[in-house]
């Protein structure tokens, strides 16, 4: 398989459960508040992907106050993001 093949199919999965997102989250918050919800996808999130960041952070040797500063803008963009839309998801009726 080619790597535009390769491409073009990660770009259909994508698609395909970020379409599906907005549904599953907004029947999970007819069950469970937005912020503890967001808290758990964040927490299960940071599990998986902490010993990968460690694997990398050894490859590229990155500074203490570089990796600081990353995970601040990780938490700040990624964290404040997903709790607004869950939060406008518990207050809409659209889905």
């Amino acid at each position: 398989m080619s790597a535009h093949t390769k491409g073009v199919l990660a770009q259909i999965v994508s698609a395909l459960i970020w379409g599906m997102a907005g549904p599953v989250v907004k029947i999970v918050l007819n069950s469970v508040p937005a912020f503890p919800f967001v808290f758990l996808r964040i927490a299960i999130g940071a599990l998986i992907l902490t010993p990968l960041v460690i694997n990398r952070h050894l490859k590229l040797k990155l500074k203490l106050p570089d990796l600081v500063r990353l995970t601040v803008m990780g938490l700040l963009a990624i964290t404040f993001n997903i709790g607004l839309y869950f939060w406008g998801q518990s207050y809409t009726s659209v889905i």
